[in-house]
């Protein structure tokens, strides 16, 4: 049975998922709560404080029923997120609050339609949990797999129930198979295959919006169940006129409590009320509203306005699943600058100690990746910053030009936040662990656009990418208009960079040398005002050092690889933008997994 959303894979030794977690615990905090208004931290209690927007969780709750502590987490996140995240961006939905308020009715008066909500939203938010951070996958599929879900033959429960149960574990298990009715199969086959659109991986889709979401569930979803229900009803009804005489119970009354009540006891721990919750979401919302945040101070201090922001992170939550594969390429790029490597130093007698008829081969054994040449009699295990990056400098450049308006600019904007995002938190990563780093690292970013026959510089090349910035080069993105002058724009860096050159010997010879790596990102619809002006400008550019590409929105911009070649790649959907970007980064930052030798003069 083919699954909705790819997973990702686990890693190798569940002590090494269990370390990544850890580590990632607080950035996987702020990626869960989103634009959500709320903040979270471990606490003693689950509880939120609507006068802060801060919400504690204790995954002791999850501990105490047997799960191990990285499972307690995953528990934890899922309750955070699958419930309290998702609740509250469905409210902050335009007609979110009147959509929800349908579904506390409809709870109220069908129990099955609250555990098919849950196991909906269980799905939702466990696939975004696991996209933030795919070392908790093998924590996910043991808790369901053990835990919750262990055994696979449904056929015993009533019908409507085998369709949420069988649903719910494919999708945290999909490598195995479970057994159900062949009716109840083929309703959800139906399901898939509803105007060419498959409802119920949209319906479950972490990025999907969560009004749209439980809107797809309600019309299309919510009957087939009914549908199974009524079925077990009228069989259950059958059964008992066939054992007693009679029905077996009263018209209208539910049958079916047993299993409901099995499902609230053993596959669905909450820490949480669900009415305090919602109740408690509400008033977060309200104090929020109210300005008891004082909004005016806020805009104040960061120079943006507070609607603004808000703009930006309902944009980013389009792009939020993408910034993972990101994320991997800086961790990897930290721990690399963390392994030290062996180098021939003066032959000295506190240093390296080699048979000096042996030198020869002591430098092809350490050359070849020989972790400890028997030749050597001792090492000195020192890391060399010959020829690996010290500073990383991205120049992102947007089109603001007309033939970007419409969908290309939506595009183009989505790309930007994920860029942004992912370099200010490669930024706050080297921050926190640039200690240990060797060579030491500086990222520095530029933002500018051409377009409407100017150019302009919306953050000059620096090592800060503050909230304002970022939300103000958004927020230009939509101001499209006049001619494409990308080779403007390329013109104006070619200038920085050449009087850079000529004014710091230091920057000259670390950009000759590939300490210092320099990008040029263009993002464009690929049809340039004069595409040869533009290839001359990037030429130039490359022979100094600077790596120009060109990333072409939408499926329109094929002209991207011929203007910016051998450079120029065409993204057909934002979703392809973090390959591209992770093969670009990697192949230019390159790596330092060879093993380098550098002799010292004596």
């Amino acid at each position: 049975m083919s699954e909705e959303t790819s997973q990702t894979p686990p890693p190798s030794t569940p002590e090494e998922g269990a370390l990544t977690f850890f580590r990632d615990e607080r950035r996987v905090l702020q990626d869960i709560a989103g634009a959500s208004g709320f903040t979270f931290k471990r606490g003693n209690n689950w509880a939120i404080m609507p006068e802060t927007g801060e919400a504690t969780y204790d995954p002791k709750f999850f501990e105490d029923k047997g799960y191990t502590p990285s499972q307690a987490l995953f528990g934890a996140f899922h309750e955070i997120k699958s419930h309290l995240v998702e609740t509250a961006d469905l409210l902050d939905t335009p007609g979110g609050q009147q959509a929800h308020a349908r579904l506390k009715t409809r709870t109220e008066k069908a129990h099955w339609l609250h555990i098919w909500e849950n196991c909906r939203t269980d799905i939702k938010g466990n696939r975004a949990i696991i996209q933030f951070a795919p070392s908790l996958h093998g924590d996910m599929q043991a808790v369901y797999a053990e835990k919750l879900w262990p055994e696979t033959d449904f056929t015993d429960k009533p019908k409507h129930l085998q369709f949420m149960y069988a649903i719910l574990r494919r999708a945290m298990l999909p490598h195995e198979e479970v057994t159900i009715d062949p009716e109840v199969q083929q309703a959800i086959d139906d399901l898939r295959h509803v105007k060419g659109k498959d409802v119920i991986a949209l319906s479950t889709d972490p990025r999907q919006d969560p009004l749209l979401a439980l809107r797809l569930s309600e019309r299309y979803i919510e009957p087939a169940i009914q549908k199974l229900h009524e079925k077990d009803m009228e069989e259950k009804k059958q059964k008992g006129k066939g054992e007693e005489g009679q029905s077996g119970q009263a018209d209208g009354q539910e049958p079916f409590e047993g299993d409901y009540q099995d499902y609230e006891d053993n596959r669905h721990a909450e820490p949480w009320d669900e009415e305090e919750i919602v109740e408690k979401i509400k008033e977060t919302k309200d104090v929020q509203n109210a300005g008891n945040k004082q909004d005016a101070g806020y805009e104040e201090e960061h120079g943006v306005k507070k609607e603004e922001v808000a703009d930006y992170y309902r944009e980013y939550k389009h792009v939020d699943p993408y910034i993972e594969p990101l994320r991997e390429i800086f961790r990897r790029i930290v721990e690399e600058r963390k392994i030290p490597i062996r180098h021939l130093s003066a032959l000295k007698e506190e240093g390296v100690m080699i048979d000096p008829g042996l030198v020869t081969q002591t430098y092809l054994d350490v050359t070849s990746g020989v972790s400890n040449p028997k030749t050597m009699k001792d090492f000195e295990g020192r890391v060399i910053d010959e020829h690996i990056p010290g500073s990383f400098s991205v120049r992102l450049v947007a089109d603001l030009s007309d033939s970007m308006e419409g969908q290309k600019a939506i595009v183009q904007r989505r790309s930007a936040i994920l860029v942004m995002e992912g370099l200010r938190e490669f930024t706050e990563m080297l921050d926190d662990q640039q200690d240990g780093i060797h060579p030491h690292l500086d990222v520095e970013t530029e933002l500018r656009s051409f377009g409407a026959g100017s150019t302009e510089v919306h953050k000059p090349l620096s090592k800060e990418l503050t909230e304002k910035h970022r939300v103000a080069f958004f927020k230009e993105l939509l101001a499209t208009g006049g001619g494409t002058n990308d080779y403007d724009a390329l013109s104006k860096i070619e200038v920085d960079v050449k009087n850079r050159i000529n004014t710091d010997p230091v920057y000259a010879q670390d950009l000759k040398s590939g300490k210092r790596r320099e990008i040029v990102i263009v993002l464009s619809d690929g049809d340039s005002g004069n595409v040869p002006l533009t290839q001359t400008h990037a030429k130039n550019l490359r022979e100094l050092g600077v790596k120009v590409v060109g990333l072409g929105m939408t499926k329109d911009a094929t002209g991207i690889t011929v203007t910016y070649a051998p450079d120029g790649q065409v993204c057909y959907d934002i979703n392809e933008l973090p390959t591209k970007l992770n093969e670009l980064l990697s192949e230019y930052l390159g790596t330092i997994n060879t093993p380098q030798v550098v002799e010292k003069e004596v």
